[in-house]
């Protein structure tokens, strides 16, 4: 609990209480995913975090702190990538080349976020985009 207190109040002092910084405090030191998810949500919905929505669609993808949901996981990795995050595009790009739960593999959609990826500097999404 101390370790905590010391924690929340260097990330105060820091100037860093945005939501994110929160979300990974919660994730992180306390290991509350619910709550972790619900700042992440904040940071990705009303302050277009493109990091938190990755850390969204990675909680969705594996079902941290909630069910584990790849059409949840892929509209945040979406929008994560939408948001300039390299590795929300080659995570969607991943699911769309294999399909998952209710989304059917679609290799248009794959190829599209894998060059979306590539063009962020991605090596792995380039080396995919060597296959279509």
């Amino acid at each position: 609990m101390k370790k905590t207190l010391i924690l929340c109040a260097l990330v105060l002092s820091a100037g860093l209480a945005d939501s994110l910084s929160t979300g990974l405090m919660l994730a992180g030191e306390g290991k509350d995913h619910v709550g972790a998810n619900k700042y992440f949500k904040i940071s990705c919905e009303s302050e277009s975090s493109a990091e938190g929505c990755y850390m969204l669609a990675e909680s969705y993808y594996i079902g941290r702190g909630t069910s584990a949901n790849p059409t949840k996981a892929l509209e945040y990795y979406i929008k994560a990538c939408e948001l300039g995050e390299t590795t929300g595009c080659y995570d969607a790009g991943e699911i769309y080349a294999k399909g998952e739960g209710e989304i059917k593999a679609d290799t248009k959609k794959a190829k599209e976020f894998y060059e979306k990826s590539c063009k962020m500097n991605t090596k792995e999404a380039c080396e995919k985009l060597k296959a279509f």
